[in-house]
């Protein structure tokens, strides 16, 4: 028998609370075990309590208001030296939003690419890798290389490339993975091996992707095995579509097109007024996509956007 089948397991539920474009955090007294630094909301599962029950009720508890658990966000053990955690990340949303203002100081609301900026327990890390959303996303189309480079304050690529050559990119250039963060299509995601899909940060949906799962999904939100405990990005352009994204629960969303593009003259853009509409129903960050560079986030933010995204712009030009 080894150290750790000695340990005592102690199951523990944690709220992920995200509002918009925010994550809520509060301050771990240094008289607790792992004190001194940053957690989300939670605490050990009661007897007879699923951890969805136990989120609710901690959550209620510590910071006194009423959430809504939307998914398992992740699930693992982590191995201390003096105790086994089985732990249960549930992704929640506010049940009414004006509780905001009641939330105690001990308390703050965080931008998501502030989060990494904090400490926190050692298993939390895995969990602040999944929510660090970077404010501009570079997209390779497959005529595009891992040579050619991305602009420096670009740290999140989208890799829009046909299957094999995918694998390729990704086998030959494993850099990428240490240098950005990588997102691929949910097709091309099921052919990489199990190594490689670790590695992804986000899966990418299309819209009919989107509007499928939505209806197929139980209210339980059970997605399928392949997008389960990782981070999802979907494509819309509609309120519907929105809509899709907030029931299955996406972790960020593209809406496009903001401004008609050379590559897509026959679609008229949505316009900065449209777009800021559509951004209002989202749950999730949204990035604007379409006729926006790099230069637009300010822009972007101010019409309720998180961050912006594209593909010309947002690469360095080869010489």
């Amino acid at each position: 028998m080894n150290q750790s089948e000695t340990k005592k397991l102690i199951q523990v539920s944690i709220a992920i609370i995200r509002y918009k474009n925010q994550v809520l955090l509060g301050w771990r007294d240094e008289k607790l075990a792992q004190g001194g630094c940053y957690e989300f909301a939670g605490g050990k599962i009661e007897l007879g309590e699923t951890p969805e029950q136990a989120v609710v009720r901690e959550v209620q508890e510590e910071v006194g208001i009423d959430v809504t658990p939307i998914k398992r966000f992740a699930s693992f053990q982590f191995d201390y030296p003096d105790r086994l955690l089985s732990l249960f990340f549930i992704l929640c949303k506010l049940k009414d939003p004006r509780e905001l203002q009641s939330i105690d100081q001990h308390w703050r609301w965080i931008d998501l690419d502030d989060v990494q900026q904090f400490e926190f327990p050692k298993a939390n890390q895995a969990i602040i890798q999944r929510l660090s959303w970077s404010r501009r996303i570079a997209i390779l189309n497959g005529d595009h290389t891992a040579k050619q480079q991305v602009h420096h304050d670009v740290d999140t690529i989208y890799l829009r490339q046909s299957d094999e050559n995918l694998k390729s990119l990704l086998i030959d250039n494993p850099q990428l993975f240490v240098e950005k963060k990588v997102i691929v299509r949910w097709q091309d995601y099921q052919q990489l091996n199990d190594d490689l899909q670790e590695k992804v940060f986000a899966i990418h949906l299309n819209s009919q992707q989107l509007v499928d799962l939505a209806e197929s999904v139980p209210q339980n939100n059970e997605l399928p095995l392949s997008l389960q405990n990782k981070n999802l990005i979907g494509a819309c352009h509609n309120e519907n579509e929105i809509e899709c994204a907030n029931l299955i629960a996406c972790d960020a969303i593209f809406i496009s097109p903001v401004q008609a593009t050379p590559t897509h003259p026959e679609q008229s853009g949505l316009g900065w007024e449209s777009f800021s509409k559509l951004t209002a129903m989202a749950e999730m960050p949204v990035y604007a996509l379409g006729g926006v560079g790099r230069d637009d986030l300010d822009v972007a933010k101010a019409h309720g956007a998180y961050g912006v995204a594209g593909i010309r712009d947002f690469l360095r030009k080869s010489h």
